[in-house]
């Protein structure tokens, strides 16, 4: 793994584990892991996890 790849999993990892566990937007999360497009932000998510940030946030309780 390549030096920046090696970053780009770090920051996203932390973006999921944003997503899951704290009530921000995914541009809020995209912003702070070092993301300045939430559109770029949610492509690099969908290719390393194979969903979008919106299919890991919180399902909204009933």
């Amino acid at each position: 793994v390549s030096p920046i790849n090696y970053l780009i999993e770090i920051r996203l990892k932390r973006a999921k584990d944003m997503l899951k566990n704290e009530n921000l937007t995914i541009k809020e999360v995209a912003s702070a892991v070092g993301y300045q497009d939430a559109y770029h932000f949610s492509k690099s998510f969908k290719k390393l996890y194979g969903v979008s940030p919106s299919g890991v946030l919180p399902k909204p309780k009933n």
